[in-house]
C-alpha cells in the first residue's frame, strides 16, 4: 500500500469517526483523571481597555495550560510547521467561552490533506461552523483525540445535551445544532 492510499484510508476512517459540521465545547476534567489545577480567566485578561484582543495573553494561557499538563508542543520544530501557533477569539471579544488556539501541522490542499491540532482551555468553545467544498479542496472531515479532560462535539448527529452542559450566552442565536456527542481521553 503506498502513502496516497494510506492517507485516503485514514481520512475515511477519520470522516466515519467524525460529526457532521457543528461546534464543540471543552468539558472541565474527568474526575477520574489527574487533576490539573488551572487558573479561572475572566475577559479581562485578554482585552485591553479598549476591547482590543491581546493574542499574545491568549497563547501564554494555552502554553501554561500545556506546561501544566505536560504537554511538549516541541516549539524547536516551529519552523517545520505549516503555520505559528495562533489564536483566535473569532472577533467575538468573548475569549473565555469562545475562542481557541492552535497549530497546521500540515495544510496540503491538492492531496486534501491537512493536520491540525486545536487547543481549547476549560470552557471553551468553537463557533458552530461547517466544511464545505471549494474550488481548491473537497469538504475537509476530522476526527478528534482528547489529550486531556473532554470536549462535546455538536452536529447534525448525537444525543440530547447533557444537563450541566451550558452553551454561551454570546452564541444562543447562532447555534442551529443541537444534538451531541461527548469525547474524552482514552486510557
Amino acid at each position: 500500500m503506498n502513502r496516497r492510499t494510506h492517507l485516503k484510508m485514514m481520512a475515511a476512517a477519520a470522516g466515519a469517526a467524525a460529526l457532521g459540521g457543528g461546534l464543540v465545547t471543552a468539558a472541565q476534567p474527568s474526575t477520574k483523571m489527574k487533576t490539573v489545577k488551572l487558573p479561572k480567566y475572566t475577559n479581562a485578561d485578554f482585552y485591553d481597555k479598549s476591547g482590543k484582543f491581546l493574542p499574545e495573553k491568549a497563547k501564554a494561557a494555552y502554553f501554561d495550560m500545556m506546561k501544566r499538563h505536560g504537554y511538549d508542543m516541541h516549539i524547536e520544530h516551529a519552523k517545520k510547521w505549516a503555520t505559528d501557533f495562533w489564536v483566535t477569539d473569532f472577533g467575538l471579544g468573548d475569549f473565555v467561552n469562545v475562542g481557541m488556539g492552535g497549530v497546521f501541522w500540515i495544510n496540503s490542499p491538492e492531496h486534501n490533506y491537512f493536520a491540525h491540532e486545536i487547543y481549547l482551555l476549560p470552557g471553551q468553545m468553537i463557533v458552530e461552523h461547517a466544511h464545505v467544498e471549494t474550488a481548491k479542496a473537497k469538504p475537509k472531515m476530522e476526527s478528534w483525540h482528547v489529550r486531556h479532560g473532554s470536549v462535546y462535539c455538536f452536529g447534525e448527529t448525537g444525543g440530547d445535551i447533557p444537563a450541566g452542559v451550558a452553551l454561551p450566552k454570546s452564541q444562543e442565536a447562532y447555534i442551529t445544532v443541537r444534538r451531541c456527542r461527548r469525547r474524552k481521553r482514552r486510557r
